[in-house]
């Protein structure tokens, strides 16, 4: 549980890595090809779960299973299992011989030329029968860390999977379908353990003991163990299914119940303000009783089929005992060796039904594995495909930024009616260090314009430049490197105040307490800090939820200004905010002495007025560029804009005076 906890808290925290911030996606599924040549950060065209042929998936499992740490180990394991098929066929005949020996009067038997009298012989068949136990045993010690490394790699494997996958699909998949892919990982993960400790060592031991049982009482009695396995084989095969549904029937009902469970807990606010305790429990109450009944069902299957394994075994002794107690008889076999094949029969028998089950659960397991690897084959979504051309920015200059007929829309899915593109033929030329709000009606794309900069997705035409050169020439992690997003959303995650603000700091740089002052000074955010007992050790809790809106915004604030860069945007970063503290963050983020070419989204428009131009989108275009009287002298777009936000801002006026009576 700790591991997926780790993993799920890895992947949530994969949209910080992406800044995700409010994504004008409409409910559509964006499959956007790039250009050739140009960098693919977006979603890339399915790949049907067929494509993880049986062929590719020995492949990709053999190459994890295999893996050079693993080979020693399992060499070992093998040759364990080899001594552990020899013991299976000395211990009944030292039982016989001891038989033997103690009947008659001779004090001693010769065995492969050395003399063993009583206590020897006795000891001996001890020795054996603990070692035919103690093997096994340290077979397995041997195994646990290849199974530990071969679910370390799906995991890792799996998990970097989802981190490389697009904004679009991080956006668009729930939480609960990312971790169902890992608990899917997981599944196939413990595939190795049955494979490892029972399908493996039987196999070994069947094809040692088809030689030995064939030279030693014919090839009619090694072909009838290999035909017993084989039965075993198939009749796991054919139980499988079964098993498969309950399972399936278990996870849907257990996460059903984890749903319950959790929302629960989310909603217990709600909860209490509108008296729905009995009811919620009720909901949770009867999920966890379709999930025992479920996992009941679903563990009792493999009971009932493992009765069919002890059948086949016992079924398979009887047939074996017959032949050879009829071979005695007619003198073909002596009774000696009556003993030794019952003896070692009785043995494998024991073992059998485990490697029954072994063969049912990788039976069972099949679906999963070719859900998983067919996930993981698919490629990367995204992807740097000029890893090595940096972006050239002086260390001591802002950069310039122009977008060139930029065209991009969203594809339509069928049935649906066209939409407006995002991005028409978009050209607009902003200069080193300069600061220019973006305003527009809502849905006109300010927010695609950023994800197109940031290269989450890829214009369909046109380029974007930076210091003159097209974006989509350069390294993927150079270009993001110098671009600095804070937005709407925090995206904080559990830990102290400190480690959500030292999160946006460079890879290997480590701020100190007094370096973060400094910052939240510089933006008039130090009291902010100060006002906490525990200052920069506030634990914020899950999501942030700990701390107010406005609070977690600030926290984020201060941890986008961590990253150094050349080109910031700010995507209506002040909407927690009242118009004061609004203010004062702004006039902090704009005094900056090395202040950064910066693009900021808002629907304030007195806040617009701080930047040095405003430009006016509409339709996919920028329709105008200038500053704020100049804008309502001049566009019509702009002008009505104006008279909604200050009509809506004399009615918040108004009422505010009688919703306070």
């Amino acid at each position: 549980m700790r591991l997926l906890e780790t993993i799920s808290r890895s992947i949530s925290r994969t949209m910080n890595y992406f800044h995700t911030q409010r994504v004008e996606v409409n409910d559509v599924e964006l499959l956007v090809p790039p250009e050739e040549g140009g960098a693919v950060n977006q979603p890339a065209m399915p790949v049907s779960a067929d494509a993880a042929t049986t062929g590719k998936m020995i492949k990709y499992l053999g190459g994890i299973y295999f893996a050079k740490e693993n080979l020693p180990r399992l060499g070992l394991a093998a040759m364990l299992t080899a001594c552990n098929t020899g013991l299976n066929f000395l211990s009944p005949y030292l039982f016989s011989e001891t038989i033997n020996l103690l009947s008659s009067e001779e004090e001693s038997v010769d065995i492969g030329g050395v003399s063993f009298d009583r206590t020897m012989l006795i000891s001996a068949l001890v020795a054996s029968y603990s070692l035919s136990q103690i093997i096994p045993n340290l077979r397995e010690q041997v195994l646990i860390p290849v199974s530990y490394n071969n679910t370390k790699k799906i995991v890792t494997n799996n998990t970097n999977h989802l981190l490389k996958k697009s904004l679009n699909y991080h956006v668009n998949t729930p939480f609960p379908d990312q971790l169902y892919f890992m608990q899917k990982g997981f599944a196939v993960a413990s595939t190795a353990t049955p494979l490892m400790k029972e399908v493996a060592p039987m196999m070994i031991e069947i094809v040692i003991a088809c030689s030995v049982l064939s030279t030693r009482y014919g090839a009619e009695m090694g072909l009838g163990l290999f035909g017993l396995l084989s039965t075993y084989t198939i009749y796991s095969g054919a139980t499988a299914k079964p098993i498969v549904n309950l399972r399936e029937k278990s996870l849907a009902a257990g996460n059903a119940a984890f749903q319950n469970f959790t929302t629960a807990l989310a909603q217990y606010k709600n909860m209490r303000d509108f008296n729905k305790y009995d009811e919620t429990m009720r909901n949770v109450v009867a999920a966890i009783n379709e999930m025992v009944k479920a996992d009941i069902l679903a563990a009792i299957r493999p009971q009932q089929i493992g009765l069919g394994h002890i059948a086949i075994s016992r079924f398979a002794m009887l047939a074996a005992a017959l032949w050879v107690g009829l071979g005695v008889r007619a003198e073909k076999y002596t009774s000696d060796e009556f003993i030794i094949i019952i003896g070692y029969l009785n043995q494998l028998a024991v073992y059998l039904p485990s490697f029954g089950s072994a063969v049912n659960q990788l039976f069972a397991s099949y679906p999963d594995v070719k859900f998983v690897v067919g996930e993981v084959l698919k490629p990367d979504e995204v992807v740097d495909a000029h890893p090595g051309v940096p972006l050239i920015i002086a260390e001591d200059e802002a950069a310039s930024l122009a977008f060139e007929g930029v065209s991009f829309s969203y594809p339509v899915k069928a049935g649906e009616a066209p939409k407006p593109p995002m991005a028409n033929a978009l050209s607009f030329v902003i200069a080193p260090g300069q600061r220019v709000a973006l305003v527009s009606e809502s849905g006109a794309g300010k927010t695609t314009l950023f994800n197109l900069l940031y290269r989450y997705y890829q214009p369909e035409s046109g380029v974007i430049k930076i210091n003159g050169q097209d974006i989509g020439g350069v390294s993927l992690d150079a270009l993001q490197k110098h671009i600095g997003l804070i937005g709407q959303t925090p995206n904080l995650f559990k830990g102290s105040i400190r480690e959500n603000i030292c999160y946006g700091a460079p890879v290997g740089s480590a701020p100190t307490d007094n370096d973060i002052l400094k910052l939240a000074e510089s933006v008039n955010l130090a009291s902010f800090l100060t006002s906490f007992p525990d200052g920069l050790n506030t634990d914020v809790g899950e999501g942030g939820k700990k701390l107010s809106g406005g609070q977690q915004q600030k926290v984020a604030i201060l941890r986008g200004l961590m990253k150094p860069c050349k080109i910031r945007l700010l995507d209506e970063v002040t909407a927690p905010f009242d118009s004061q503290s609004a203010r004062s963050v702004l006039h902090g983020l704009f005094s900056a002495e090395d202040q950064p070419t910066t693009l900021m989204i808002t629907h304030k428009l007195t806040e617009a007025q701080l930047a040095d131009a405003i430009m006016v989108l509409e339709g996919g275009r920028c329709i105008a560029m200038g500053r704020h009287h100049e804008l309502l002298a001049d566009c019509e777009l702009y002008q009505r804009l104006w008279h909604d936000y200050m009509n809506t801002q004399d009615d918040e006026c108004t009422r505010a005076p009688s919703m306070r009576q």
